[in-house]
């Protein structure tokens, strides 16, 4: 059954309507991930508690027949690799009432002699910049996002040469509406994706945190690539249009250390 729906509440919950309540549902609902409310408020096992999307929701999107349009806007991000972790570009594209979504993404590859990462690997960074100007010939880019951690001589080079880089580090204020934009376009069925293996991998690796206000993406301490579902969400943040004021969201203790 739908976690949201109030018959499955009913059904897992003997005292509902005495001591569980509608409003407490609501509440829940709001405030809590996935995962947590299923666990929680539903008796039910989940492959982990900081599950973020619905089951068979990013699967349902997959159109591979459906491409960019080089004639229609577009916004890029780059979410760039940390010493040898995953580093992703996401261009997401308007097309009527469909967004169009397509990823490219590098990962340390695995040794087959051991199992294990390849070690001796490191990001390429001259190809990831080379595909972004590629996009950039090829598509009407109107932003391209990035979170400036460790990439600032790179993304000054890009800026150099006309790119429309536009720095977007992840705050609450940022990747808390971003992250409830996106999974209303994936769960709605609106994002159409190619249904590559390693795209699908990184949304279903993708950590929801609960934070004041909201939920919003994060990779917290996970070792499972996320790269690709965060590049995604600041590209949704960039594609919902003007910044909400800082101002407006308390920080976080995590911001605040």
């Amino acid at each position: 059954m739908d976690y949201r729906d109030l018959a499955a509440w009913e059904a897992a919950n003997p005292s509902w309507g005495v001591t569980i309540l509608p409003a407490y549902a609501d509440q829940q609902l709001r405030s809590k991930a996935e995962g947590i409310v299923r666990r929680y408020n539903l008796n039910q096992h989940t492959e982990t508690e900081t599950l973020w999307l619905p089951a068979g929701a990013w699967d349902a999107c997959a159109e591979p027949e459906v491409d960019l349009d080089p004639a229609l806007p577009a916004i890029v991000a780059w979410d760039a690799a940390r010493k040898r972790d995953a580093t992703a570009v996401v261009a997401l594209q308007r097309q009527g009432e469909r967004v169009v979504s397509r990823a490219r993404i590098w990962e340390r590859p695995i040794n087959p002699a051991n199992g294990q990462p390849d070690e001796s690997w490191v990001t390429p960074t001259a190809e990831v910049m080379e595909h972004i100007r590629s996009l950039w010939r090829d598509y009407d880019l109107r932003a391209i996002g990035y979170d400036p951690w460790g990439i600032k001589e790179s993304v000054q080079a890009l800026e150099g040469e006309g790119l429309p880089m536009v720095e977007v580090p992840q705050t609450n204020a940022r990747m808390i509406p971003a992250t409830e934009y996106l999974y209303e376009l994936i769960t709605s069925g609106v994002l159409a994706h190619d249904g590559a293996p390693d795209y699908a991998r990184h949304m279903r690796n993708a950590v929801a945190r609960v934070v004041p206000n909201g939920i919003r993406i994060d990779k917290m301490r996970s070792r499972k690539p996320q790269d690709a579902a965060v590049a995604t969400a600041i590209a949704a943040y960039l594609l919902m249009g003007d910044e909400p004021e800082e101002a407006s969201v308390e920080p976080s203790f995590w911001e605040l250390t």
